[in-house]
């Protein structure tokens, strides 16, 4: 096997678990904190960036293949590790979930209603929001609203 091929599996290995620990984060202390029920799977398949994936798997790969300091490898993993990691502190993990999943001003209609607020969090079938109007978060069907 050559050596690219194995510096993109072993990137994609060590890129997988970070991404696999920050989105364990975000459903600890963002969903699970508002109470949105949503399954972990779900949550980690459907945000999936490759824009900044495939760069974190090819500089993870490059690193770890191609520079002989296991030094400097194990320092640059361990404060990748590290940042990665700063999400499983409740208040960080809060902001960082509403910064990847919150969009402020949205507009959602169905048969009876108009609903405006923060979306905290659409999923595959269902949407959290906070109505600005009742001043709390509702869960709204998708199959429900206008599109």
């Amino acid at each position: 096997m050559s050596k690219v091929v194995q510096a993109f599996l072993i990137g994609s290995v060590i890129t997988f678990i970070l991404d696999f620990q920050f989105f364990l984060g975000i459903k600890l202390h963002y969903l699970d904190y508002y109470e949105i029920d949503e399954y972990y799977n779900i949550l980690f398949a459907d945000h999936q960036n490759l824009l900044y994936l495939i760069p974190l798997v090819i500089l993870t790969g490059l690193v770890t293949m191609y520079i002989n300091s296991t030094k400097f490898i194990l320092s640059v993993l361990g404060v990748v590790t590290a940042i990665t990691l700063l999400v499983f502190i409740p208040s960080i993990g809060e902001r960082v979930g509403a910064y990847v999943l919150q969009k402020d001003n949205v507009r959602y209609e169905d048969a009876r209603y108009i609903y405006k607020g923060t979306l905290y969090y659409e999923g595959r079938y269902k949407i959290t929001l906070f109505d600005d109007e009742l001043q709390r978060l509702i869960t709204l069907d998708k199959k429900d609203l206008k599109e």
